[in-house]
């Protein structure tokens, strides 16, 4: 057949080709869950507890490590430190998951002790969908200050600079209030998964934070990721206290 006689099919639809293909299909439906979580942590959790909601927190956990751990590796080069190998931050971008699954354990143990008899996995699975999408957003935004701190002030320790530099206090404060958002999504996302009010599902997060930072606080300079630390003591001087904003 010549190519005269063959009827024109027009330019392919590959666009919507594209698309529609398994992996990108995949990933936008992990981006769809990662929003919706965030969106509504509680609500999204207990659907997920019913069966609801088809999603697998280890997927969506690979996917945000995937995601900043490129973005860790750029900040480093923007902030003068040798970058580690890809593995090696890859590893650095699970420790986040590590912690949020830690307080998920210990808040876990607490609501059993008041009764609750939802499954670990559950409590586990929330903390991975908050370290996926809230906690994201803070690492996120404490590589994008630490570049910025870097490149005005030569330095990406905040309270280097929170008495002379007023960016510091603005990155400070935003990642404050990510971190916040991260434990109140937890929270919530605990309250939906394990069928608990949400003041219960509160003191159980605020406990193991209180217990998280207690243990973490003499490992601070090894914790890359932001958290809460603290630990008080008593000597012949009297209380000490010492901790605070880690990262």
């Amino acid at each position: 057949m010549s190519l005269e006689s063959q009827e024109p099919r027009g330019v392919p639809h590959w666009i919507d080709e594209a698309l529609d293909a398994p992996l990108v299909r995949k990933a936008r439906e992990t981006v769809a869950a990662v929003a919706a979580f965030t969106r509504s942590p509680r609500q999204f959790s207990a659907r997920w507890a019913r069966g609801e909601v088809a999603t697998n927190p280890l997927l969506l956990m690979i996917a945000a490590v995937s995601a900043t751990t490129p973005i860790r590796q750029l900040a480093d080069r923007f902030t003068g430190n040798e970058p580690p190998g890809l593995l090696d931050s890859f590893i650095v971008s699970l420790s986040p998951f590590a912690y949020y699954a830690a307080l998920a354990t210990v808040a876990h143990a607490l609501l059993w002790a008041l009764g609750a008899r939802g499954p670990l996995r559950g409590t586990v699975g929330v903390s991975l969908f908050a370290g996926a999408g809230p906690g994201a957003l803070v690492t996120v935004a404490m590589q994008l200050m630490g570049v910025a701190l870097y490149q005005r002030y030569g330095t990406i320790n905040f309270l280097d600079a929170v008495v002379p530099h007023p960016l510091s206090l603005v990155g400070m404060a935003t990642l404050l209030s990510l971190l916040g958002g991260m434990f109140a999504s937890l929270v919530f996302g605990i309250s939906g998964v394990s069928n608990v009010s949400r003041p219960t599902a509160a003191f159980a997060v605020v406990v193991a934070v209180v217990l998280a930072g207690w243990a973490l606080e003499p490992y601070g300079g090894y914790c890359s990721f932001a958290h809460l630390a603290g630990r008080a003591w008593h000597d012949e001087r009297g209380w000490h206290v010492h901790g605070g904003f880690r990262s």
